[in-house]
């Protein structure tokens, strides 16, 4: 709880007990201050009820009191009835003249009597009897008469038990109305709507989903919340016997206060994390010893012993609260934990306010003080309720922070799950391709190629191994061996393209008389160098050596790949004339433009370079791949 909750509560409660205890006067209003007393025993043994008219009063032995008034105070002596009138002083002329009586106290019943008439009473037990309602009477009669001019109030009470008046008002009903209402609803009312809302709030509490701990605290605030509503009982009267009899109520209610002692401090403990098992045994034992002992049965349903029983209970429960309060707010703000130290400082504030009200009952102070500890169980449930919202509110955050986690984790399922189905999805097309290069190739070598063959083996029996439709059918086959090697599964190995490619070559250069030297370095694996990059780049190498045996009249050729930074680079050597593309003869334009463009394609290099004798071909294959 903040400390602007805190200063605004303490405003609260100052407001409540101006509205209570001040009630200043007002406009069309009189505070009757004075009044005469009468006191009379009777013979009776038990209470009747009052009569309709005044009976004969006798003129001596009236004395003028102050009010609020003790007109028999508790002695717990005498038997019988003690009847107590109180004549008012005679209200001024007024157009819709009201009494207002803020409280009355006494075990026996209370009647208003004007000019002789009964105007009202109090009903229900005489313990019970709404001794915590205001009384509200409007003065004009309803046949339209004249106000009554004397004005007498009687009080039977149980001789020993004690009783008394507060103030009295006498004015305007628009004087007085919202002094009524205001003391009705502050006194009577408010703690009886804040017990329903109690009892909500905490089985509501108690179905929410909480830890170990949290549940505990949720049970022990029901706990509370039920022993609040039967203790607000207390001050709801009348109590109607037809529904409940006076000693049961009595029990239910007064060992309720008993009850909530016992919860608050276990509330407390609890907040503090820490366990007193003596000091919970020894409150549990002593609850359990007052609900025993206070049983109905064991009382013969006797007024004096109901009463006498709720004072005993009542200083039973202040000296227990004397004793563990404070050694629980020690304890608690030894903890350092917020939510105990602020309960336990309510606890130790409500000690004075139950001494209040026990000598309130034992009429030692003035009677128009209202009962102040039923204040004080709202202000503990209030902290409940504040403890029970700061959990709930822990827990939605908690909620709120494992769903978004939960959406965090989906969104990455799902990308991982995309990623997945679009690499399924190349691997696929990949198997496609492979399927389909591998149609190709057998179409390829089992057509085209059986029939250049064939057409290769007639021209050798025919025209002889140098004859130019032999070289030509031979190159075919090699260029078609070429494009085979470079759509089998594994060709973007550039070492392994190469090897092949030399096994190809070789018994062409030696039925050409060219010898063939070999060097090739350990190459990386180019990642970029796909299938038809590979099939450029032996093509390329293929058009060199065509034109080297065509033209060069070379008997050596040097071969030699290396890596030279993050390239490539492939050399072809030969002895024979000297070569430039750039010499303009004619006679290899279209063979150098198809090289170049195979070069540019893969995003090589190409270069020729004559020397005295022969030329040398260089080919930078870079590792980056053909630019974009």
């Amino acid at each position: 709880m903040s400390g602007r909750l805190r200063v605004r509560i303490q405003a609260l409660t100052r407001l409540c007990l101006c509205l209570l205890c001040l009630s200043p006067a007002a406009s069309g209003a009189m505070e009757v201050r004075e009044a005469e007393r009468l006191t009379l025993t009777t013979g009776h043994l038990h209470l009747l009820p009052p009569p309709s008219r005044t009976p004969a009063l006798p003129t001596a032995g009236w004395q003028t009191v102050s009010l609020p008034n003790v007109a028999l105070p508790r002695d717990g002596q005498g038997e019988g009835i003690v009847t107590t009138w109180y004549r008012l002083p005679a209200p001024a002329p007024l157009t819709r003249p009201a009494l207002y009586l803020p409280r009355w106290q006494t075990v026996g019943q209370v009647a208003i009597y004007g000019d002789g008439q009964l105007l009202w009473r109090s009903t229900g037990d005489p313990v019970w009897n709404g001794f915590n309602q205001p009384v509200w009477l409007p003065l004009l009669p309803l046949d339209g008469g004249p106000a009554p001019r004397e004005l007498l109030i009687r009080m039977d009470s149980v001789a020993g038990l004690g009783g008394g008046l507060s103030h009295v008002y006498l004015g305007e009903e628009e004087a007085l109305l919202w002094r009524y209402r205001t003391r009705l609803l502050l006194q009577a009312v408010l703690p009886g709507a804040i017990a329903l809302v109690f009892i909500t709030l905490a089985v509501f509490g108690l179905s929410l989903r909480h830890s170990a701990e949290d549940r505990t605290l949720s049970r022990l605030f029901l706990a509370a919340a039920l022993l609040f509503a039967f203790r607000s009982l207390h001050f709801s009267g009348p109590l109607d016997t037809r529904l409940m009899s006076s000693d049961w109520f009595g029990w239910l209610t007064i060992n309720a206060m008993l009850g909530l002692i016992l919860i608050s401090l276990l509330f407390n403990l609890r907040l503090c994390q820490r366990r007193l098992p003596w000091l919970e045994y020894s409150l549990g034992g002593a609850l359990l010893l007052a609900i025993l002992t206070s049983l109905p049965p064991l009382h013969a349903n006797e007024l004096a012993g109901l009463v006498g029983l709720a004072g005993a209970t009542y200083s039973v429960t202040l000296l227990l609260s004397l004793a563990a309060f404070p050694l629980v707010a020690v304890i608690a703000w030894r903890s350092g934990i917020r939510s105990a130290q602020i309960l336990a400082t309510c606890n130790v504030i409500g000690l004075p306010l139950a001494g209040h009200d026990l000598l309130l009952m034992q009429y030692q102070i003035n009677l128009a003080h209202p009962y102040l500890l039923v204040y004080w169980e709202i202000t503990f449930c209030l902290l409940f309720s504040q403890i029970l919202y700061h959990r709930y509110r822990q827990g939605v955050d908690a909620l709120h922070n494992h769903r978004r986690i939960l959406a965090d984790t989906l969104q990455r399922r799902e990308q991982e799950l995309e990623d997945s189905y679009r690499t399924l999805r190349e691997i696929e097309q990949r198997e496609l391709l492979t399927l389909e290069r591998q149609r190709l190739m057998r179409d390829m070598h089992d057509g085209l190629g059986a029939t250049l063959t064939s057409a290769l083996h007639i021209a050798r029996q025919h025209r002889g191994e140098d004859d130019t439709l032999t070289q030509t059918l031979r190159e075919g086959i090699d260029e078609l061996k070429s494009t085979l090697d470079s759509l089998a599964p594994g060709s973007h190995d550039l070492t392994t393209s190469l090897a092949t490619w030399r096994y190809r070559l070789q018994p062409r250069l030696e039925a050409a008389g060219i010898t063939l030297r070999w060097h090739m370095d350990t190459l990386p694996d180019l990642p970029t160098l796909t299938h038809d990059a590979i099939h450029h780049l032996l093509s390329i190498l293929q058009e060199v050596v065509s034109n080297i045996l065509k033209h060069n009249s070379a008997d050596t050729l040097a071969f030699s790949a290396r890596v030279d930074g993050q390239a490539v680079m492939i050399e072809l050597t030969d002895n024979g004339m000297p070569f430039s593309p750039d010499a303009g003869d004619g006679q290899h334009g279209r063979g150098m433009d198809n090289i170049r463009c195979r070069a540019a394609a893969i995003g090589a290099q190409a270069h020729w370079q004559p020397q005295a004798s022969g030329t040398r071909f260089s080919l930078r294959v870079n590792g980056a791949g053909p630019p974009a």
